[in-house]
Order: C-alpha cells, then sequence, then structure tokens
C-alpha cells in the first residue's frame, strides 16, 4: 500500500571557498536558551553565512529566535531574534504562502496573535484570534487546489479563523467550546477541495459544512487528543481517527465523514497526539501506532489486537505528542521515534528521546536524555551529507539544555521529514 509522508523541502546546504563548493559539516551540540520551547523546531535557509541550514523557534521569553547549525544564536537587529506580544508555547511554520520562493515564518503567542514574518525576520502583518493559542501551530493549506496557501488557525476563543497570504479574513466560524487541538485539513469528497475537521474541548468532532458528532463525553481539555484522517480500508473514502480519555483510560475511535463509527478500542490511556498509521513489520499491512499518556506505546491491527512484542513501556514516562516513523538508524526498517517525560525528576533525566525497533526494543544508544519536553522531533539533513540530524526541545523548566542536535545514521531519503498531528500517512 502506499504511504506518504507530509515533506518541507530543504535545499542542499553548499558554502563557497574561491571557486570550489564545499560542504560544511555539523556537530552535535546542547545550548542553553533564554526561555523554554515547548513547541516544534523548524529549519531556515542558511542565515549566517556557514554553508548550513539554520533553526527557527519561539520561546517563553516572547521572542522568535534564529540559532545557527552550529548551536549559536543570530543576532540580525532589529529583526533577529523578534520581540512578540506574549510568550510563545506553540511551533513556528515555514512555508512559501504565496508561491513566489520566498519563505515566511509563521509563529503564534500565548496572547492569541500571530505573526507572519519574511525571512529576513520582518513583520509583514498580524492577526489577533481573540483566544489564547497554547499548544498548535498554524495550519498551513492549500484549499483549493490551485497552489496558493491559507492559514487555519484556532485558539481559546472558540473561533476557527481561515485567513489568506496576505492575512484577510476568508471564513470565521464560531465553535461551542476552545480549539486547543490542532485543525486538520482534507479532501473528503475527491473533488480536489479540502475542508476543515476541528475536535474542539468539549470533545466535539465537526467538519465545517458538514457533520458534526461527540467523540468524547470527558472533553479534551486544553491539552488536546488530535484527530487526524486517512484512508485506512483503500476505498478511496478517508476515515477520521483519534483516541480520548474514558474514565481512567482511553479509547481508540474511527468514523467515517458523516460520523458513523467505524472501529472502537480500549487502550490504558489515550494518545494526545493521533494515531499514526504505517506498516512497522513489514508484513504489508498497515498498523495502528499509538504513543499513549501513560507512556505506553502500542502498535496494533485495526481491532486494536497488539502485534508481537508490543506494547512498550519506559516506566513512569509520558508521551505528550506523536511519534515520527523513520529508518533512525540506517538498517532499512523503520524505527519508532518520540520523546517522553519524567515529572518526578528535575534534571536532564526529566525527559528523553526514545527509538524502538519493529519488535518492540530500544535501539541501542537510546534513550538520550534532553531534560523536559513536549515538542514533536524535527529530522533534517542541514549540512547536505545525506545524512539526517535531530533537532529537539528539551530543558523545560531548567531541566537542561533547551536546544539539541543528534546525529544520526538516517540516509536521507527525503530532503527533510516533520511529521505534525496533521499528516496523513497511508
Amino acid at each position: 500500500m502506499k504511504k506518504h509522508l507530509s515533506l518541507i523541502a530543504l535545499f542542499v546546504c553548499l558554502s563557497l571557498i574561491g571557486n570550489n563548493k564545499v560542504n560544511a559539516e555539523v556537530n552535535e551540540f546542547s545550548e542553553t536558551v533564554n526561555g523554554d520551547i515547548y513547541g516544534q523546531v523548524r529549519v531556515v535557509d542558511d542565515v549566517d553565512g556557514d554553508g548550513c541550514k539554520d533553526l527557527v523557534f519561539g520561546s517563553t521569553d516572547g521572542k522568535i529566535h534564529i540559532y545557527s547549525s552550529s548551536g549559536k544564536e543570530i543576532f540580525r537587529p532589529p529583526y533577529w531574534p523578534k520581540q512578540v506580544n506574549g510568550p510563545i508555547t506553540a511551533g513556528v511554520e515555514v512555508t512559501d504562502l504565496d508561491g513566489n520562493g520566498n519563505l515566511n515564518i509563521l509563529a503564534s503567542t500565548m496572547e492569541g496573535t500571530l505573526y507572519c514574518l519574511n525571512a529576513k525576520g520582518k513583520e509583514l502583518w498580524r492577526y489577533n484570534t481573540g483566544g489564547k493559542i497554547l499548544n498548535t501551530t498554524p495550519l498551513v493549506s492549500d484549499m483549493t487546489g490551485t497552489g496558493k496557501q491559507d492559514i487555519i488557525l484556532n485558539s481559546g476563543s472558540g473561533r476557527i479563523v481561515q485567513l489568506g497570504s496576505n492575512g484577510e479574513e476568508k471564513l470565521v466560524v464560531n465553535m461551542d467550546d476552545a480549539v486547543h487541538a490542532s485543525p486538520i485539513t482534507a479532501d473528503l469528497n475527491g473533488k480536489g477541495e479540502k475542508s476543515i475537521i476541528v475536535k474542539d474541548n468539549s470533545g466535539k468532532i465537526t467538519i465545517i459544512g458538514g457533520a458534526e458528532w461527540k467523540a468524547s463525553e470527558q472533553g479534551c481539555g486544553d491539552w488536546p487528543f488530535n484527530i487526524d484522517v486517512s484512508d485506512i480500508d483503500g476505498d478511496g473514502k478517508p476515515e477520521i481517527i483519534s483516541t480520548d480519555p474514558k474514565g481512567d483510560k482511553g479509547i481508540f475511535q474511527m468514523w467515517d465523514t458523516e460520523g458513523n463509527l467505524i472501529s472502537k478500542f480500549t487502550l490504558s490511556d489515550a494518545a494526545h497526539g493521533a494515531p499514526r498509521i504505517a506498516d512497522i513489520d513489514g508484513d504489508g499491512i498497515d498498523d495502528f501506532v499509538i504513543a499513549q499518556a501513560d507512556g505506553k506505546v502500542l502498535v496494533c491491527d485495526k481491532d486494536g489486537k497488539p502485534k508481537k512484542g508490543w506494547p512498550f513501556e519506559l516506566k513512569d514516562y509520558g508521551i505528550y505528542s506523536a511519534p515520527t516513523i523513520i529508518d533512525i538508524d540506517g538498517d532499512g526498517t523503520p524505527e519508532i521515534v518520540y520523546t517522553a517525560n519524567n515529572g518526578s525528576y528535575s534534571d536532564e533525566k526529566s525527559g528523553c528521546i526514545v527509538v524502538l525497533n519493529k519488535n518492540g526494543s530500544v535501539v541501542e544508544g537510546y534513550p538520550k536524555y534532553i531534560g523536559k519536553t513536549v515538542a514533536p522531533l524535527t529530522f533534517a539533513d542541514l549540512d547536505g551529507d545525506g545524512v539526517m540530524e535531530i533537532i529537539a526541545a528539551g530543558g523545560i523548566g531548567f531541566t537542561g539544555p533547551q536546544l539539541h542536535l543528534i546525529k544520526t545514521e538516517t540516509k536521507r531519503k527525503f530532503k527533510i521529514v516533520t511529521l505534525r498531528q496533521q499528516t496523513t500517512v497511508k
């Protein structure tokens, strides 16, 4: 079965010395940042001229930062670091909104304001959502198949807003509750136009302009349980999947686009990140990969039956974001890579990167301890040597350095891989 991965283009890193082109090289580092990083770190074109891609993120100090792939902050007053109107606890997005080849950086503050910057850090426009934005990255989507990107925003105000590339309002919908889960977009009818699908804090799922139904009786809260869309059975019709709390356990559910329940099974806890779908054991059949809030990672079939060797549990650690499925050790088979937390520690052991092989065993060299972390990981070939690096945010609450670069054995089949909640894997 075909598998599609959400990709962001990454140009080859080269520097010029005289008339000869040479590859720069990055080394592992762990650096302290002025402020905690809760959201995913992104990759931008070479800003400091060292021949490698650089890193951009927002932090709780109320600034958007650019860091060199050498681990040092890039200062370009008055633009970098960019001061905004409040702490940033969500991930930033890097995209080309109008298709002119120039990158835009999008960042949302806890005060509910979205900032759009150009690649040099100049503010192009801003938009106030009217409610707090805690943990969702701005969603960029070509809604009509024309190549033009729109931005979908959610916040504590309960408003879902669709903006054009210049920040103009195209659609505003008021939900019944705050929305802290990541909205997703999908072509539900095969006509080339996408719908917006939302799960609000009450646990209700809404297809804007279509069906709505109750997914969770307990609600989702400020740290939400996200949704995703995929054609699970290959019939050309997408299904919607999510997990939710149910009592002191969790529940996996799958619906059609009218809200009719297709599949349901019990979990030991719910998963904040939407389940991933991938063929982990190489049998040609897609598996569900569910990284749960109680720290268990389950690989199972569509009925919830665990595959051999699963679930895996790193005792006393919880998981707050969806895993990445990638061949991290270069052995030709996919691994499951994720971050986990242990609140009882106050040092680097309070958070770590875990890598599991297809049999549910920890890959040699992991876990790697990076302090408290809740952000998804980013994989990128920063120096153009054909091998991926991991970029991780950690150290929340003075538990260690906040920005980490770790080298891997992952060959660059794709120029950059960043899997987010709204990614469809089929």
